[in-house]
């Protein structure tokens, strides 16, 4: 339908324009109005927003035993804002809904041993997966 409204459109302003052509200022100024609202329909759309992205982070237990992940938003000044996630052996466990911005992650082993630490940066909408292993 919206397709249809804009050939409409563009072939009646064609043929007004080579039936007529504009006679006074004003004339000219509308027809490069209906120009620029043409050029706004076929803009691309914007990139989703932050309520409307889902950024997803998943950790794959690839060791012998259960492993803790620490994600922690920098800059995030609230308290509590830190997120555990726990796998077991062979476990995949993932965290969703992450805001936009840079996460330091730390990951220990059953002895407290930290496996590995590091940061990511969440922009776009994008859902991770990182596998762990000894």
């Amino acid at each position: 339908m919206k397709k249809i409204s804009i050939l409409l459109i563009i072939g009646l302003s064609t043929s007004m324009l080579n039936a007529q052509t504009p006679s006074t200022n004003s004339e000219l100024i509308e027809g490069g109005k209906l120009i620029l609202e043409i050029i706004k329909i076929f803009k691309p759309e914007k990139k989703p927003s932050d309520q409307e992205c889902l950024r997803s982070i998943c950790f794959e237990n690839l060791t012998e035993g259960k492993i803790k992940v620490t994600l922690n938003r920098i800059g995030d000044r609230k308290r509590g804002a830190k997120i555990e996630i726990i796998s077991l052996k062979g476990g995949n466990d993932c965290s969703y809904s992450l805001k936009s911005g840079i996460y330091a992650y730390e990951i220990k082993s059953e002895t407290d041993e930290i496996l590995k630490k590091a940061e990511l940066n969440f922009i776009e909408c994008t859902s991770l997966l990182i596998k762990v292993s000894d």
